[in-house]
């Protein structure tokens, strides 16, 4: 990274600056955990902020970066302090900052194997996720379902044996496939049967007795809404315009996945929502 480029970056959800005069932050491992578990970022050790988006060099030594180097290895490789380093030495090398080094450290996004990325060898109280500038606990719920992904099969594939091709909104299927074609005539997947096209889509899987039953993703993309609650208890899709709220009137208009005029699932959930959001937008006429 160019000492240029590093002048114009601001702390956001991929970038976080540390001073790292006294050695390394013990927040230094809260961001590792968190950029991991989140969409991946860089921490640059060596920076100050003074004020807000206004920063400065730490002025580090270079004895004190080797330090820094040494220790950072030393402790993302301790099982104890951290679950799992998913770094190689490209990721974290040395550039400069007002002609004073700083150590840059790339941390990407872990796999769904590597999840969740945690510290402290303490699971549920040392896994964190990145929300905008901040770094923040996960829930218990949310850990559960990293867990139960970074299983060799994913949840979105789980078979539902209970759910079959009946649950399925046929025209949920039929839009998908016109849209298909439409983006793509000669996709293989449109001269397939049905049920090699649900097969393949990831939509339902065959049991060892050959019969067929929905996955979980097919469920939720396109399942009845009826039937997608007796599996997810809590599923529920709300779209509301307030643009003009008023005492009186708390929403001009609404879509919901309960409504019960409409299939309710997340595919036709996202086209009804995604056509009212472009409804009113401007399109400039140019030459």
């Amino acid at each position: 990274m160019l000492a240029k480029e590093l002048k114009a970056l601001k702390e956001n959800n991929l970038v976080e600056f540390k001073k790292a005069k006294g050695g390394l932050p013990n927040s230094l491992w809260k961001s590792y955990s968190a950029f991991a578990n989140t969409n991946g970022g860089t921490i640059i050790l060596g920076i100050d902020e003074i004020q807000k988006n206004t920063f400065v060099s730490s002025k580090l030594t270079n004895i004190e970066l080797d330090n820094l180097q040494k220790n950072f290895w030393d402790t993302i490789n301790n099982t104890k302090k951290v679950s799992i380093n998913i770094l190689v030495d490209k990721d974290v090398y040395v550039d400069w900052y007002d002609d004073y080094p700083v150590l840059v450290i790339k941390i990407k996004k872990a796999s769904r194997f590597e999840k969740p990325v945690y510290i402290n060898n303490n699971l549920y109280n040392g896994t964190y996720r990145r929300n905008h500038e901040g770094d923040y606990h996960c829930t218990k719920a949310e850990i559960d379902l990293m867990i139960r992904d970074s299983s060799d099969q994913s949840s979105d594939k789980t078979c539902l044996e209970n759910f079959t091709l009946e649950d399925l909104n046929l025209e949920s299927i039929s839009s998908y496939k016109q849209m298909l074609k439409a983006s793509n005539p000669s996709h293989l997947f449109l001269t397939m049967s049905d049920e090699q096209f649900y097969l393949n889509l990831g939509i339902v899987k065959k049991t060892a007795d050959g019969s067929i039953h929905l996955t979980r993703a097919g469920l939720l993309m396109f399942g009845k809404e009826y039937r997608i609650t007796d599996e997810f208890c809590h599923y529920f899709l709300d779209y509301q315009d307030h643009r003009e709220e008023t005492p009186e009137i708390r929403w001009i208009d609404r879509i919901q996945s309960s409504s019960g005029d409409w299939s309710g699932n997340i595919f036709d959930f996202f086209f009804k929502v995604y056509n009212k959001l472009i409804q009113d937008l401007f399109v400039p006429f140019k030459l």
